[in-house]
């Protein structure tokens, strides 16, 4: 689906893990690979009344306290202040 997804050419994802916004090592090495395709990847937890945490080894960008959807939300306006100029 990522792969999908970068081929189409979409700018950002929101990926909802669970618990601490843990998400399973195949899905980690697609997105590593959207981002570096130039994709703004954003961790966000299903949990209804769990946050991400961080940690020193977090391989992708959250927002503390949003939920996928607000954290979809923050990443579309991210991206719309961010455009590249054709």
């Amino acid at each position: 689906m990522v792969e999908a997804l970068v081929a189409h050419g979409v700018r950002g994802i929101v990926v909802a893990g669970t618990g601490n916004g843990r998400i399973h090592q195949a899905l980690v090495a697609a997105l590593r690979a959207a981002e570096v395709a130039g994709v703004k990847v954003v961790r966000a937890t299903r949990c209804a009344e769990g946050v991400v945490i961080g940690q020193t080894n977090d391989d992708f960008k959250f927002v503390p306290g949003l939920s996928p959807v607000k954290a979809r939300l923050a990443l579309q306006l991210e991206l719309m202040l961010h455009r590249p100029s054709v």
